[in-house]
């Protein structure tokens, strides 16, 4: 009986870790008003993304002015700035999330109030905030889905992939993470690109 007993404590204690290390994941991600950032591994797109401006049809890399949305965003390998991080922005108003960015930590980035940083978080629960709102067709869901491309190759992928195969998605959310995935250069990406095509 007291082996029984110690092999229920046990449970109930690991269970409350469990429960614990839960809400402690949660509460990574409790966002105040206006901008705040947090950094997960960068994949090979993550790794480049900054905004590029146009001026006397010359294209050149800048940092990103996150408030006006001005610029775009470009993945080219000549972009300069490179990192092994890749950095969320969201901004909320009222408590809604109004709009998300995922840039290359090395991207300057300019805004009219200060970024609060979160630091570093694990890219599961980053892309689970994320996968939250990649839903509905709206400029949000593409955003989120965007950031969701720049995670580090593997959970990347793994995401993408989610997303393609719900049918409950918007299709043009759909669509968004088929473009990522073909944008990645990944050796996973292509072999699943191609079983698509080869089913058809």
């Amino acid at each position: 009986m007291a082996g029984l007993a110690q092999d229920l404590l046990a449970l109930a204690l690991t269970l409350l870790l469990s429960l614990a290390q839960s809400a402690w994941a949660m509460d990574e991600f409790e966002l105040d008003d206006g901008w705040q950032s947090w950094d997960v591994p960068a994949g090979n797109s993550g790794q480049r993304a900054c905004c590029y401006h146009v001026r006397q049809g010359q294209v050149g890399v800048e940092g990103c002015r996150l408030d006006r949305g001005t610029g775009g965003l470009t993945i080219d390998s000549d972009c300069q700035p490179t990192s092994d991080v890749v950095r969320i922005y969201v901004r909320l108003e009222d408590g809604e999330v109004t709009d998300i960015r995922a840039l290359s930590a090395a991207c300057p980035v300019v805004t009219a109030t200060p970024v609060r940083e979160l630091g570093a978080r694990s890219p599961t629960d980053s892309l689970a905030w994320l996968d939250r709102h990649a839903r509905g067709n709206s400029e949000l869901a593409e955003e989120a889905v965007t950031a969701m491309a720049m995670h580090d190759d593997a959970t990347a992928f793994a995401a993408l992939k989610a997303l393609v195969e719900d049918r409950g998605r918007d299709m043009k959310v759909r669509e968004q993470a088929l473009f990522w995935l073909a944008q990645s250069g990944s050796e996973q990406a292509f072999r699943y690109l191609d079983g698509l095509l080869s089913a058809r």
